[in-house]
Protein backbone atom coordinates (compact mmCIF):
# COMPACT_ATOMS: atom_id res chain seq x y z
CA UNK A 1 0.00 0.00 0.00
CA UNK A 2 2.58 2.69 1.10
CA UNK A 3 4.36 1.88 -2.47
CA UNK A 4 0.91 2.74 -4.16
CA UNK A 5 0.75 5.85 -2.62
CA UNK A 6 4.09 6.62 -3.28
CA UNK A 7 3.83 6.21 -6.95
CA UNK A 8 0.09 8.10 -7.11
CA UNK A 9 1.56 10.74 -5.23
CA UNK A 10 4.27 11.18 -7.89
CA UNK A 11 1.78 10.96 -10.68
CA UNK A 12 -0.83 13.43 -9.66
CA UNK A 13 1.11 16.42 -9.71
CA UNK A 14 1.86 15.51 -13.52
CA UNK A 15 -1.85 15.37 -14.07
CA UNK A 16 -3.15 18.70 -12.96
CA UNK A 17 -0.21 19.91 -14.98
CA UNK A 18 -1.11 17.73 -17.89
CA UNK A 19 -5.26 19.24 -17.40
CA UNK A 20 -3.54 22.77 -17.10
CA UNK A 21 -1.69 22.65 -20.04
CA UNK A 22 -4.97 20.87 -22.23
CA UNK A 23 -6.96 23.72 -20.38
CA UNK A 24 -4.56 26.58 -22.11
CA UNK A 25 -4.23 24.96 -25.46
CA UNK A 26 -7.73 25.22 -26.51
CA UNK A 27 -8.66 21.61 -25.41
CA UNK A 28 -10.69 20.41 -28.28
CA UNK A 29 -12.69 17.09 -28.73
CA UNK A 30 -10.46 14.24 -31.24
CA UNK A 31 -12.51 15.80 -34.04
CA UNK A 32 -11.14 19.54 -33.60
CA UNK A 33 -13.76 21.63 -31.87
CA UNK A 34 -16.21 21.58 -28.90
CA UNK A 35 -18.75 18.73 -28.73
CA UNK A 36 -21.16 21.45 -26.94
CA UNK A 37 -21.81 24.72 -25.67
CA UNK A 38 -21.80 25.30 -21.48
CA UNK A 39 -19.16 23.50 -19.10
CA UNK A 40 -16.50 20.98 -19.83
CA UNK A 41 -17.38 18.39 -17.33
CA UNK A 42 -13.50 16.83 -16.35
CA UNK A 43 -14.54 12.83 -15.34
CA UNK A 44 -12.49 12.28 -11.76
CA UNK A 45 -12.16 8.44 -12.10
CA UNK A 46 -11.43 7.46 -8.73
CA UNK A 47 -12.46 5.52 -5.47
CA UNK A 48 -14.10 8.55 -2.95
CA UNK A 49 -15.95 5.72 -1.13
CA UNK A 50 -14.74 2.35 0.16
CA UNK A 51 -11.37 1.29 1.61
CA UNK A 52 -9.48 3.41 -1.06
CA UNK A 53 -11.79 6.46 -0.63
CA UNK A 54 -8.33 8.48 0.39
CA UNK A 55 -7.10 8.53 -3.22
CA UNK A 56 -10.37 10.30 -4.17
CA UNK A 57 -9.12 13.17 -2.68
CA UNK A 58 -5.27 13.17 -3.86
CA UNK A 59 -6.65 12.35 -7.73
CA UNK A 60 -9.29 15.13 -7.11
CA UNK A 61 -7.09 18.12 -5.66
CA UNK A 62 -5.04 18.57 -8.87
CA UNK A 63 -8.36 18.50 -11.17
CA UNK A 64 -9.77 21.67 -8.57
CA UNK A 65 -6.52 23.04 -8.72
CA UNK A 66 -6.14 23.01 -12.32
CA UNK A 67 -9.56 23.99 -13.03
CA UNK A 68 -10.09 26.84 -11.08
CA UNK A 69 -6.73 28.40 -12.23
CA UNK A 70 -8.25 28.04 -15.96
CA UNK A 71 -11.76 29.32 -15.17
CA UNK A 72 -10.64 32.13 -13.73
CA UNK A 73 -8.80 32.86 -16.67
CA UNK A 74 -11.67 32.66 -18.58
CA UNK A 75 -11.78 29.17 -19.23
CA UNK A 76 -11.11 27.33 -22.29
CA UNK A 77 -12.76 29.39 -25.76
CA UNK A 78 -14.78 31.01 -23.27
CA UNK A 79 -16.07 27.38 -21.35
CA UNK A 80 -16.07 26.79 -17.91
CA UNK A 81 -14.62 23.29 -16.55
CA UNK A 82 -16.27 21.37 -14.00
CA UNK A 83 -14.53 18.59 -12.11
CA UNK A 84 -16.83 15.76 -11.22
CA UNK A 85 -16.32 12.90 -9.29
CA UNK A 86 -16.99 9.50 -10.67
CA UNK A 87 -16.83 7.01 -8.10
CA UNK A 88 -14.74 3.64 -8.75
CA UNK A 89 -14.79 2.71 -5.09
CA UNK A 90 -11.26 1.27 -5.71
CA UNK A 91 -13.07 -2.31 -7.46
CA UNK A 92 -13.45 -3.22 -10.72
CA UNK A 93 -16.63 -4.91 -10.77
CA UNK A 94 -18.36 -1.30 -8.97
CA UNK A 95 -16.40 1.02 -11.30
CA UNK A 96 -17.31 -0.65 -14.79
CA UNK A 97 -21.39 0.16 -14.46
CA UNK A 98 -20.20 3.82 -12.85
CA UNK A 99 -17.45 4.69 -15.39
CA UNK A 100 -20.12 3.77 -18.48
CA UNK A 101 -22.99 5.38 -16.72
CA UNK A 102 -21.06 8.58 -16.43
CA UNK A 103 -19.56 8.62 -19.94
CA UNK A 104 -23.52 8.27 -20.99
CA UNK A 105 -24.96 10.87 -18.45
CA UNK A 106 -22.40 12.94 -17.89
CA UNK A 107 -23.21 16.45 -20.63
CA UNK A 108 -19.97 18.03 -22.58
CA UNK A 109 -17.64 14.79 -20.84
CA UNK A 110 -14.63 15.73 -22.72
CA UNK A 111 -11.61 14.62 -20.65
CA UNK A 112 -10.91 12.30 -17.36
CA UNK A 113 -8.63 11.74 -14.96
CA UNK A 114 -7.55 9.52 -12.22
CA UNK A 115 -7.82 6.04 -13.34
CA UNK A 116 -5.88 4.89 -10.85
CA UNK A 117 -4.21 1.65 -10.04
CA UNK A 118 -6.72 -0.54 -8.77
CA UNK A 119 -9.54 -0.34 -11.27
CA UNK A 120 -7.04 0.83 -14.63
CA UNK A 121 -7.56 -2.51 -16.27
CA UNK A 122 -11.12 -2.05 -16.44
CA UNK A 123 -11.95 1.78 -16.37
CA UNK A 124 -8.92 2.76 -19.17
CA UNK A 125 -10.67 0.82 -22.23
CA UNK A 126 -13.60 2.47 -21.54
CA UNK A 127 -13.09 6.02 -21.68
CA UNK A 128 -10.51 5.21 -24.27
CA UNK A 129 -13.29 3.66 -26.24
CA UNK A 130 -15.06 6.48 -25.97
CA UNK A 131 -12.47 9.05 -27.36
CA UNK A 132 -12.19 10.48 -24.03
CA UNK A 133 -8.86 12.11 -23.50
CA UNK A 134 -7.20 11.11 -20.04
CA UNK A 135 -4.43 11.05 -17.31
CA UNK A 136 -3.94 7.87 -15.62
CA UNK A 137 -2.78 7.56 -12.13
CA UNK A 138 -1.96 3.99 -12.70
CA UNK A 139 0.94 2.27 -11.81
CA UNK A 140 0.47 -1.06 -14.27
CA UNK A 141 3.15 -2.27 -16.10
CA UNK A 142 0.75 -3.49 -18.40
CA UNK A 143 0.46 0.64 -19.27
CA UNK A 144 3.72 1.62 -19.23
CA UNK A 145 3.88 0.83 -23.14
CA UNK A 146 0.22 1.07 -24.47
CA UNK A 147 -1.36 1.89 -27.74
CA UNK A 148 -4.48 3.41 -26.09
CA UNK A 149 -4.83 7.72 -27.24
Amino acid sequence: MGNLRRRSASVLPSAGIALLVWGCSGGSTPSGGPTQTGPISVGMIAPFTGPAAEFGGLIGAPCYAATGLINKAGGVMGRHLNCVPIDDTGDPADAVPNVTRAIATTPNFDMAEGLETNTAATTVPLVNNAKIPFVTADGLTSFSHTTDK
